[in-house]
């Protein structure tokens, strides 16, 4: 049941444009942390690895310093430091075994951009078109019910967002909450694709490109998620 306080508090939040502009640093400060902290841990030194921690610690200090007036000031810097971030994964190798048996697209041989288009018709994260982009996808939907479940248990109401409030779905303050631990599944999910050896069986690739989990995969990815 939601408990009147917390539902007050997230549409005075909300409605109120500096404790909106408060809570939207520090939301995205904490992503922009935890960030790093999978760039030093899980990803091999390169140069372009730098190049986004780099961009992740001077977003930091952006917010942090409130040097930011708005909420689209807020996302752009966080998607500059996405940008930075996704790209230092792009050519890490994956392994595929019974490439004779199961054949693989060239392009999934190794990570490529987070963003997928071709086929589906525009660059989007959710259609994903590689492997890689559809565990993660399908790692932060389990995450994303799992957030669900705990904001309810915790009296909030998972429709009203504070920085994601323009969203035309019903889980607004999930996506919210969720930012701060995606670079936790994120770590998760590379850490995994990067010790797997994988078979062309573990994916369904849709006549549009759509590049979808088999059911034993997508155990596995789902317990990833729910893990962090």
């Amino acid at each position: 049941a939601q408990i009147a306080e917390r539902v007050q508090w997230q549409i005075d939040t909300r409605n109120d444009p500096v404790r909106r502009l408060e809570f939207s640093c520090d939301l995205i400060a904490s992503k922009l942390t935890a960030t790093l902290k999978t760039l030093n841990q899980v990803l091999p030194q390169s140069q372009a690895r730098e190049l986004a921690i780099a961009r992740n610690e001077g977003g930091i200090i952006q917010l942090e310093r409130r040097m930011v007036r708005s909420i689209e000031d807020i996302r752009t810097i966080e998607g500059n430091a996405a940008a930075a971030y996704f790209n230092a994964w792009k050519g890490l190798p994956l392994v595929w075994r019974s490439r004779w048996k199961h054949p693989v697209p060239d392009a999934w041989l190794t990570i490529g951009p987070r963003r997928s288009s071709g086929t589906v018709g525009f660059a989007t994260n959710r259609k994903a078109t590689h492997p890689l982009n559809a565990m993660l996808n399908y790692a932060y939907a389990a995450l994303r019910s799992q957030i669900h479940i705990e904001a309810t248990g915790e009296g909030y109401d998972p429709h009203r967002g504070i920085m994601h409030h323009d969203r035309d779905d019903t889980q607004a303050f999930v996506y919210d909450l969720i930012e701060p631990r995606r670079p936790v599944v994120d770590a998760a999910v590379l850490d995994f694709a990067l010790r797997t050896a994988f078979t062309g069986a573990d994916f369904v690739l849709r006549d549009d490109g759509v590049c979808r989990l088999g059911p034993q995969l997508a155990r596995r990815v789902a317990r990833l998620g729910l893990s962090v």
